[in-house]
């Protein structure tokens, strides 16, 4: 449902069919995030949703049905792409949320970095670690309260994966899933991240050797299927 406004500003022709093409393109390439981002950033700064609204948050929520932090993020990482495409290939939209943040000769040394250490295939996670060589995090501090509160939540954890596993969960799924939280934890603030890493050791030790348990289990269960019939 579309929120009208009373405050409404009314457009004109052209900018209506304007508006009709970056909606277009916007509908039809959500996954292709330069060209929403693009079209995002020209209906933002040109308040091309004055007809109907009077923020570009409340627009894109009814318009597109996706929320601010999402906009923003393809917005940001389409401003990225335009930054490095000229020194060499358009990063994809993982690598570009990496280079978020940065000022533009930050963002071009990064990348460039980056591209040179894969020799020209670079991974997000090539790009963060690029990103933590050239734009180095100042030192932070875990406060005492902090890491009692993040052991307490790795001991529920623990006492989680157990349960799935007495389930039947794969552990290898559980296994991916918190690695990756704390990759990505490492992205906003490595002390935090060393810490939680720590914390979460016993738990990552118990799907660790779930993940080998469970491979054995099912090699040796298809090798009595196969078995089986050819018998």
């Amino acid at each position: 449902m579309i929120a009208t406004d009373i405050t409404a500003v009314p457009l004109t022709v052209e900018e209506e069919s304007r508006l009709s093409e970056l909606e277009t393109i916007v509908t039809a390439s959500m996954d292709t995030f330069v060209a929403v981002g693009n079209a995002l950033v020209e209906i933002s700064e040109s308040k091309l949703y004055r007809a109907t609204h009077s923020t570009f948050d409340a627009y894109v929520s009814d318009r597109f049905g996706i929320g601010r932090a999402y906009a923003y993020r393809k917005i940001e990482a389409a401003k990225v792409a335009a930054i490095v495409s000229p020194i060499g290939d358009t990063p994809n939209e993982a690598q570009a949320r990496e280079l978020s943040g940065l000022n533009d000769e930050q963002t071009r040394s990064v990348w460039q970095q980056a591209v040179a250490e894969t020799a020209g295939r670079p991974t997000a996670k090539a790009v963060r670690e690029a990103r933590r060589t050239i734009v180095p995090k100042p030192a932070s501090k875990v406060s005492t309260d902090r890491v009692a509160a993040i052991a307490a939540a790795a001991d529920g954890v623990v006492h989680d994966v157990q349960a799935y596993l007495a389930m039947g969960r794969p552990a290898i799924v559980m296994l991916s899933e918190l690695t990756i939280m704390i990759e990505e934890k490492h992205a906003q603030d490595e002390v935090m991240a060393l810490a939680l890493e720590q914390a979460m050791g016993p738990a990552l030790d118990i799907l660790r050797a779930a993940t080998i348990a469970q491979v054995i289990t099912w090699y040796r269960e298809g090798e009595n299927i196969v078995g089986g019939e050819t018998a």
